[in-house]
């Protein structure tokens, strides 16, 4: 990793940061015009395809810099397995916002890696209308406005592919039809795929596996994810399955880090050093948008709000890695 890497790093974190800090002045001018916070206690943050400007920008302020860093976190894991490969190809499926697309490129400094030689697929039934401009950071990127499903439909970018990145997808997904569609398509495309190597992502929201909403969620998205690297498994032929490269529980602990001028204890996540370094701290934190819906909560008396993650303490999530036979690992 190069000191222009580095430099390039903070600046994709900069880019973050102003869309978020922009979506909090948004916010804040709402909050003063309508007298409250109570507008967005009905949000669907689960399924963003019917919102409006406004709640995709208390999306992106509550939860934004927590999915960049995850999505960081994954892929950073995920270039590790595939440093050896001359183009990296992501097909990211839920991808909202692109927000993803930074974070590939974030994880990507860290082996010093072309952007040519990266190409990014987005999929999202949404198109967003607070997307990141991912324009010219990639030697190609394209954005497919449509359902899963119907991601193999007429095209064969899944061949171009070897990162297959699902983040909190399959915990979002109502319908558990369209999972089954996706996975009748993958057994049929599957099939002459040309990579020696791919791996697949998928972030899931949380430990709790409760006899509840939260619970039956976080359920469904561990057997979508079974489900799927079941298929992959069976007709990615000559593929041998590498166990995953981290499993599902909490790999955070508690370190003091100077920022602000102050000593500050940041929950870490371990392997970040062992695989690239650490991570700037600022990507850990989003206290503006924390503050503000705290003050207006204070203030207006919204009690079902949610707040904003303010910093991301730990993960749940899955990598893994499929190797064709006789390649070494």
């Amino acid at each position: 990793m190069t000191e222009n890497d580095k430099i390039e790093q903070r600046e994709i974190i900069n880019v973050l940061k102003r869309k978020i800090d922009d979506c909090c002045d948004e916010i804040e001018k709402n909050i003063i015009e309508h007298h409250g916070i109570g507008a967005f206690s009905k949000m669907n943050f689960k399924n963003m395809s019917g919102a409006s400007e406004i709640e995709m920008s208390y999306y992106l302020m509550s939860y934004g810099m927590a999915y960049a860093f995850e999505y960081a976190v994954m892929y950073s894991i995920a270039l590790n397995v595939l440093k050896n490969s001359p183009k990296i190809g992501v097909a990211s499926f839920g991808c909202g916002s692109q927000l993803d697309a930074l974070s590939l490129l974030y994880s990507s400094k860290f082996y010093s890696i072309d952007k040519n030689n990266i190409s990014y697929f987005g999929m999202d039934i949404c198109d967003w209308a607070k997307k990141f401009d991912i324009q010219g950071r990639f030697g190609h990127s394209e954005f497919i406005q449509d359902s899963i499903e119907n991601f193999f439909d007429g095209n064969e970018k899944y061949k171009e592919c070897n990162i297959f990145m699902f983040g909190n997808l399959l915990n979002e997904i109502d319908d558990d039809e369209i999972i089954k569609k996706f996975c009748e398509k993958l057994e049929e495309k599957f099939i002459d795929y040309p990579h020696d190597e791919f791996v697949m992502c998928v972030l899931y929201s949380g430990n709790y596996l409760g006899d509840d909403e939260k619970g039956r969620s976080n359920r469904k998205a561990l057997r979508r994810g079974k489900d799927i690297s079941r298929v992959l498994h069976k007709y990615a032929k000559g593929f041998n399955t590498i166990r995953d490269i981290y499993y599902q529980k909490n790999l955070s602990f508690e370190k003091v880090v100077k920022f602000d001028g102050k000593d500050n204890k940041v929950n870490w996540i371990k392997f970040i050093p062992e695989l690239c370094g650490d991570c700037d701290v600022n990507f850990t934190h989003n206290d503006n948008a924390y503050e503000l819906v705290r003050d207006a909560k204070a203030e207006y008396g919204d009690k079902n709000i949610k707040y904003p993650i303010k910093n991301t303490k730990s993960m749940r999530f899955k990598v893994i890695r499929f190797t064709k036979k006789g390649v070494s690992q």
